[in-house]
């Protein structure tokens, strides 16, 4: 995948990981953090990506992890 279609596959996508990442982390700085780091890290990764069709799957997978991980840095 080149840096134009993982750019492009966020922002396909950017509205829908914002509104998922609310519905956990329920802040809209906690969202905006960890949909930020989720970027960050989807490209840095970008490599480990085999299945380009999977893209949004990835991703997704990827906020998930840090969504989660922002609530349990809460207690």
């Amino acid at each position: 995948m080149t840096k134009d279609d993982f750019a492009g596959s966020i922002k396909k996508y950017e509205g829908q990981m914002y509104r998922f990442a609310l519905s956990i982390v329920r802040n809209e700085t906690d969202a905006e953090d960890v949909v930020s780091e989720t970027i960050r890290k989807a490209y840095e990764n970008l490599n480990k990506l085999k299945n380009r069709r999977k893209v949004k799957q990835w991703i997704m997978s990827i906020l998930s992890n840090e969504c989660y991980q922002k609530e349990i840095e809460k207690f």
